[in-house]
């Protein structure tokens, strides 16, 4: 019989104890092992190992001891309860902890063999501040035939992986209100992945016309889990439910609003931005519009963006009986030109906005202003004229010059050396026999600048009254959404006695009662007046003769809350009176000076022709000026021109479209001092 310098077998009838391990040597056949199963629980949970026995053939043992080995930090506490291959041959287990140590001992009352299988089942209680793999050793294991004999036998460990400490983040619910009796979809979700056996996030109505099951799960490994919220009758008005999901002290709310049968909201109509591209970084203004009032509670459009670069808040609330609510849509830098698709939804419908985020791109050489000054001038007399660059140019710039009358000629060129970005050139006026109108044009890389100089004929010349009238400055104002004002602001003071000009265009419904006023307090008449019931579009003029001098800003009150608020003011010097009016309503083919006011016929030599026209199909092309005019102010769908008539007779102004369009086109004629 084989020695052992410290284990001690008792009688069948007292229990097996292995009081110590020494084994000394064996003639006992092969090798027997211990391991343990792997686990993984979150930090302060719990995991259950299999410690698994695997006996050779003829060296099933009839008592066993051994020690789990593990950081007392990582590891509160352990608890072990015998497994089927212990209980199978009646043994049971007694164990006794040390710090780091908990030794059990598998034995019985017979010489009954453990054949291989599952011995134990450890329970280990992990610390709250545990962060990473927790390793489990196996030592001191031995084992002990019926016999007395001793049994080889070796210890595997394993490790306990501890898994993130996950916790509710999101609650949401597909639509934030339907009509009862109906459902929403709603999903929780975690800050990280469930752990094994899954989380369960309770769940609460504060409204019994709405249910939710009491808890939804969270399967392992994943971070939402979804459910149902269901209004099984209808309601006789609307009503809110509150709904809580709640897990680990932390509560998320949704608000469901149910609405009553006989109750409809509207559907969504609309999702557009104010532009179609923009280079970023950079921020573009969008507007959901709905096709009718929102209800009392306000409605909610859901909106996403299919494009990590470009960002949209998640929703968009558009006020109790508000039809329309803005968002802004904010692009980040690009590598290269990127297409991003907008959605709203609301109500069951979506709608769509596609922008075009632009890689930057190094800019060319180009011209961005071109400034003469004086604007009118005699004949025989000059006006200094100044380019500015876009940038410093690195290499000599050659800026090529022209005029469309021969009534003022320029230098065929202005040269810019390296580090000069501004140019100074003489435009030279000759000796027109009636007023002309040029206009001067500074070119380079592809761009280009005009400017416009009015030459007042030589002494003699037919240019109507005594004094030839002069365009000033101008400015315009534009803004689609809804108010009963519209301002526009001029770059200077307006000059006393001279005579400012408005063009005014809208939409929804005519302006009966407009009216304008600037903050010098010029007195205002409106010239003409004209509203398309066909497209729902209105265009006027008003003037002021003989103005106050200081005027910066122009206010005009369309008398009701009205959207695409258009407003162009133009100052003119030397205008003595009106003289005649005409207007037009009808649409446009794209051939040239197709656009017309219809004519009319003046009474003196000289006259200001000031045109105003307004492109109302809402299918916006381009507008170019009519046959001899010069567009003072343009914004998409409205322009002003003027020119000066040299002798009375009829007129008319005259625009080109290039779609074939609606419009309202409208002409006044000022009389010259």
């Amino acid at each position: 019989m084989p020695s052992f310098s410290k284990l001690v077998i008792h009688g069948y009838r007292s229990s097996v104890l292995i009081v110590m391990a020494g084994l000394l040597a064996s003639a006992a056949a092969a090798q027997d092992s211990l391991s343990l199963s792997v686990g993984s629980a979150p930090p302060g949970g719990s995991v259950a190992l299999n410690l698994t026995l695997n006996a050779a053939s003829g060296g099933d043992p009839a008592a066993i001891q051994w020690t789990f080995a593990y950081s007392p930090t990582d590891v509160n506490s352990v608890a072990v309860s015998a497994g089927p291959a212990a209980t199978g041959a009646n043994k049971s287990i007694s164990c006794a902890a040390g710090s780091g140590t908990y030794t059990c001992v598998a034995s019985g009352n017979s010489a009954a063999a453990m054949t291989s299988g599952t011995i134990a089942v450890a329970t280990f209680q992990l610390s709250s501040a545990v962060s990473s793999v927790v390793p489990v050793n196996i030592t001191n294991s031995y084992g002990a035939l019926g016999t007395g004999s001793a049994v080889n036998l070796s210890g595997f460990g394993s490790t306990v992986t501890v898994l993130s400490s996950a916790a509710l983040s999101t609650f949401n619910c597909n639509q934030p209100s339907f009509v009862a009796p109906g459902m929403a979809s709603c999903s929780v979700g975690l800050t990280g992945p469930a752990p094994t056996g899954g989380i369960t996030v309770g769940l609460s109505s504060n409204n019994n016309s709405l249910s939710v099951p009491s808890s939804v799960v969270v399967p392992p490994g994943l971070a939402t889990g979804s459910f149902n919220a269901t209004a099984s009758a209808p309601v006789t008005t609307g009503t809110t439910a509150v709904l809580t999901a709640s897990y680990n002290n932390v509560s998320k709310t949704v608000s469901e609003q149910l609405l009553a049968q006989l109750q409809t909201l509207p559907s969504l109509s609309s999702v557009a931005c104010s532009s179609d591209s923009l280079t970023p970084p950079a921020a573009v203004s969008c507007t959901v519009g709905l096709t009718g009032p929102a209800p009392a509670s306000g409605a909610t459009v859901a909106l996403l963006s299919n494009s990590v670069n470009l960002i949209v808040p998640a929703s968009v609330q558009v006020a109790a009986n508000g039809t329309s609510a803005n968002f802004m849509a904010m692009a980040s830098k690009v590598g290269a030109n990127t297409v991003a698709v907008v959605t709203a939804t609301y109500n069951g419908a979506s709608k769509t906005v596609t922008e075009t985020l632009l890689s930057p791109v190094v800019s060319p050489v180009a011209v961005t202003s071109l400034v003469c000054s004086p604007q009118t001038v005699n004949a025989n007399s000059s006006s200094n004229c100044l380019i500015t660059l876009n940038k410093i140019p690195s290499a000599a710039v050659t800026v090529t010059l022209s005029s469309n009358n021969s009534a003022v000629t320029v230098p065929p060129s202005v040269n810019f050396p390296v580090g000069a970005s501004t140019g100074i050139f003489v435009a030279q006026t000759g000796a027109p026999t009636t007023i002309q109108s040029a206009t001067i044009t500074a070119a380079t890389g592809g761009s280009s600048m005009t400017a416009g100089l009015t030459v007042n004929p030589a002494p003699g010349g037919t240019g109507g009254g005594s004094t030839s009238i002069a365009y000033v400055q101008s400015a315009k104002y534009t803004n689609d959404t809804a108010s009963s004002t519209a301002q526009a602001a001029l770059g200077r003071a307006s000059t006393a006695g001279n005579t400012l000009v408005l063009a005014v265009s809208w939409g929804d419904k005519d302006a009966l009662r407009m009216s304008a006023s600037d903050n010098a307090g010029n007195t205002y008449t409106v010239a003409t007046h004209a509203f398309d019931t066909r497209v729902r579009q209105g265009l006027a003029i008003l003037y002021a003769l003989n103005a106050k001098g200081g005027a910066t800003k122009v206010t005009v009150a369309l008398g009701a809350s009205l959207q695409y608020r258009r407003v162009m003011v133009v100052e003119y010097s030397g205008v003595s009176a009106l003289d005649v009016t005409s207007k037009s309503t009808s649409t446009a083919t794209p051939v040239a000076n197709a656009v017309t006011s219809a004519v009319n016929t003046t009474t003196a030599n000289g006259d200001l022709i000031f045109a105003a026209v307004m492109d109302d199909s809402g299918q916006f092309g381009t507008i170019s000026p009519g046959s001899g005019f010069t567009i003072r102010e343009l914004s998409m769908d409205t322009a002003v021109e003027d020119r000066i008539q040299g002798a009375a007779g009829p007129v008319a102004a005259t625009f080109t479209f290039s779609n074939s369009d609606t419009y309202l086109a409208q002409v006044v004629a000022f009389k010259a001092q």
